[in-house]
Formats: C-alpha cells, structure tokens, sequence
C-alpha cells in the first residue's frame, strides 16, 4: 500500500505534515513544486503545491481501445475490468456516466474527437466521477454536462484534465472537492451553470471547495454561470497564462480564507509570453473576500468587465507587473479598478490601474463603496503602491476614507477627471522618494488631473512625505 502526505509550510520554516490515502504517493515520482508566498495581515505564509509525476507505470499496465456507438455503456465496462496503470484509448460518442473510483494512475485517452455525453441521470450523476484514485489522466476528450449535476466531480481524488472541452453542465463543469486536487492544462471549461430552461444560473465553470486545489495552465474559461471560477472553503487556485472571459458572474471567486495566485512569464520558455487575461465578466473581474489572499506577477490583464476589475474585502492582496515594459494592466472596467474594503495590499512594481468607471451602477451605491476612483481604500485599509500608474480614470485617482492609509513611491497620477489624490474621513497618504539602487526609481508625478493634485476633505486627514512631484496647490495638511 502507498503512502500519501501532504504538507503546509509556515513562515518559510515550519512544516505541517500528515498523512492520508487520498493525497500525494512516495513511489515512483519526480517532485513539481509551486509555492505561492503571500503576507496576511503581517504574517508571511507559503502554501506548498506538491505534484507527484509518475515517471514509469506498473509493469503489468495495459491499453485497450474503446468504440463508443452512442448506447450501452462500453467505456464504463472497460474501466470497471482497468487495473492501475491502465491506458483507455476511447474513439466515438459515449452516452453514459462513467465513475472511476479506486483505480490509481488511469488514462482516459480520446481519438478523433472522442465526445462523452452525460447519461441525464440528473442530481448526483455527473457525466465523469473520479473519487478515491490518484493520478488520473484525461486527454482529448470534449465532456458534456447535463441537467442537475457536473461533468466532472472530483471527490477526495487527484489528477490532471488535458486538452479537453468541458461544457454544459446545470451544475458546475468541473467540481473539485473534499480534498481533491487537479490540473487543468490547454483546456476549455464553457457554457456551464445555466438551467436547461434558460431560468437562472447554478454553477460555475470550476468550482474548488474544501481544502483542494487547482492548477491552470494555458486554458479557458468562458461563458459560464455563477463565476468562472469559485475558489472556497480553505482551497487554492494557481492560474498561469490562462483565460477568463465573458462569465455571467465574477470571473474568478476567492473566499472563505482561499488563495489564488496568477504567475507571470516563465523565464525558462522565452518564446512564450504567459500572461492570464480576466475580462469581460458580468461582475468583478477578481472578487477577494472572507480573510481570502490574491498573488502575483506577470503582465496580466484585467479588463472590460461589468463592475470592478478588483475588489479586495476583509482579505488581502498583492499584484505586480512583469516589468516596467510589461505592467500588470487593469482597465476599462465598469466600476473602479481596485477597490479595498477593510484590507491590506500591494500593488507594486509595475502595475498600471486605467480608464474605469467606464459604466458605473445607477444609481451608485453609498458613499464611500459608490465613489469614482482608480484604486480605492475604504474601512480601514492599509495599501502601498510602488512604480504604479493611475491614470485617466473617471474621478479621482487614489482615494482613501474611513481611517485608511496609502503608501507609495513612483507614482504616476494623472488624467483622472477628480482629485488625482483624494483623502477624506481621517484617512492618510505617506508618500516617499523613489529608490535609488539597484536600479533608480522613476520620480513621482501627480499632475493634469481635473481637481486638485491631492486634497483633504476634511481636517483629520492628511498628506507626508515627499510632495515634491506634486502640482500646486496641494489642498491638504502636508506632515514633515
């Protein structure tokens, strides 16, 4: 019998470990780590991804082929007799459901454009249920959902989904669950989550809930329900060079102390420029909340999307660009283009924050969350911004209220139709001068904007530090 662990490592020093039968195996491996490093309200923490790659199969695995002709249920009877190891190569269209469970290291493997068709068992019957097995493999194939369930469930089980499309499911298209973890690479995850009769939506594209995890790479996700993708429940997702596009809801979910983390370019494949795109979502481009963690670099964009591009509540975030040439851009939204609520944040080394509040909500909500602003800080949260652009927004560009604090260096705020720096409700800035070394700093510049280059509304709240890129007059309480 294997053994499986798994491991959380805090403050880059101390390991958590435990075992299980439904997680990594210690045979036969190379180790894939992906280590996601956050700061949470001051306390560093690194979530540790391990994959285990199986490097050679059982000697005694076999391949056998499949032909589905659209009855009986060939695929099922091939996997009830697969032992570990086993391949399924699966040509034609498949009606059934297929449950793989207790079988570890199985590939399901399409040819010629292999479809398998839920079998309209309705709630409970996903179109592909993996549960208790480790290591699956699904290649090739296009998944169809169906009424009342998923197309795929992943229950307290691993694998990885490649080349795939995923779609047309009432529930969710993929379900990963209870401990479950899987890999999504050159796939796409669409139209799920809508009821068959057109009346309401019910799932998302992906949904991560209870302590699992998902990494994406090189995938789409698009057209779906509730959000294209719903990260819960103490569960992670790690996206990179991926899309998500035109989701009735959120384009990505994060709450309920979940974590996700949008990785920049690799250096090791520079022919290839990974970015992650989240845009034109009914909602939220990113939706943070419930002591949730977003993280990453990388010259991601998050546009066009139906109300904020990010919003950041009683959780914390940090986003910054690839380089100065290739910034993280988020612009055009709605709404704001960052809005923090009660949190802690970061957006620093090169992120670019645009021409949002495109379209804002009438009527616009209370005053402060229905204030026009590049980036926003409400309710007490502490953001600082380095080598950041704020620039051409429909009202102010970097606003604070209600006991918030901003921080930053290398500013560039201009263009915006308010105040370029607006503080109100004994709230502060605490400006500094660029850095020096390694490599200088660019000089700040808060300037051209409609209202005034910084303005207190009132007179508990307050400017310090270095003023000197800001045009005159600067209608705030300076503190040296």
């Amino acid at each position: 019998m294997s053994t499986w662990v798994s491991a959380f490592y805090l403050d880059d020093c101390t390991t958590v470990a435990y075992t299980t039968a439904n997680l990594i195996p210690l045979k036969h491996y190379e180790v894939l780590e992906a280590v996601m490093k956050f700061t949470i309200f001051g306390i560093r923490v690194s979530f540790l991804f391990l994959l285990l790659l199986v490097l050679t199969g059982p000697a005694w695995a076999a391949t056998v082929s499949v032909t589905c002709t659209g009855s009986g249920t060939p695929l099922q009877a091939a996997v009830n007799t697969a032992a570990e190891g086993d391949t399924i190569n699966v040509s034609g269209s498949c009606s059934e459901c297929v449950k793989v469970t207790n079988i570890d290291q199985l590939t399901i493997q399409g040819t010629g454009g292999a479809t398998l068709t839920s079998c309209g068992g309705g709630p409970g019957y996903p179109t592909l249920l993996l549960q208790n097995s480790h290591l699956f493999r699904l290649q090739n194939m296009t998944v169809n959902g169906s009424s009342g369930s998923d197309a795929i469930l992943v229950n307290l089980a691993d694998g990885t989904v490649e080349g795939c499309t995923v779609q047309g499911a009432e529930g969710n298209g993929i379900n990963v669950q209870n401990n479950s973890s899987l890999a999504v690479n050159g796939s796409m995850v669409q139209n799920n989550g809508f009821s068959g009769s057109g009346s309401g939506t019910f799932g998302s594209g992906i949904n991560v809930n209870k302590l699992s995890s998902v990494t994406m790479y090189g995938s789409i996700v698009q057209g779906n329900g509730t959000s294209g993708i719903n990260v819960s429940n103490f569960s992670a997702l790690a996206l990179q060079a991926s899309t998500v596009q035109n989701n009735t809801g959120n384009g990505v979910n994060i709450s309920n102390s979940s974590l996700a983390n949008l990785f920049g370019d690799n250096p090791n494949t520079p022919s290839v420029f990974e970015i992650d795109e989240i845009a034109g979502n009914g909602g939220t481009g990113i939706f943070v909340s419930g002591l949730s963690n977003l993280g990453g670099g990388g010259a991601h964009l998050i546009h066009h999307n139906a109300f904020r591009g990010i919003q950041v509540g009683n959780s914390n975030a940090q986003l910054g660009g690839q380089s100065r040439t290739q910034p993280a851009e988020i612009h055009d939204n709605g709404f704001q283009g960052v809005f923090f609520v009660s949190s802690t944040g970061n957006l620093g080394n090169y992120v670019k924050v645009y021409q949002n509040n495109l379209n804002p909500p009438v009527p616009l909500p209370p005053s402060p969350g229905g204030i026009l602003c590049g980036v926003c800080a409400n309710g007490g949260s502490s953001i600082f911004l380095n080598e950041t652009e704020i620039s051409g927004n429909t009202g102010h560009g970097l606003f604070a209220s209600l006991n918030s604090l901003t921080s930053g260096r290398s500013l560039t705020i201009t263009g915006n139709t308010g105040d370029g720096v607006h503080m109100e409700t004994a709230s502060g800035g605490n400006f500094q001068p660029p850095v020096t070394t390694p490599t200088p700093g660019t000089p700040t510049n808060i300037s051209g904007n409609t209202g005034n280059s910084a303005n207190c509304a009132d007179s508990f709240s307050w400017i310090a530090g270095d003023t000197t890129g800001f045009a005159k007059p600067i209608k705030c309480t300076v503190l040296k």
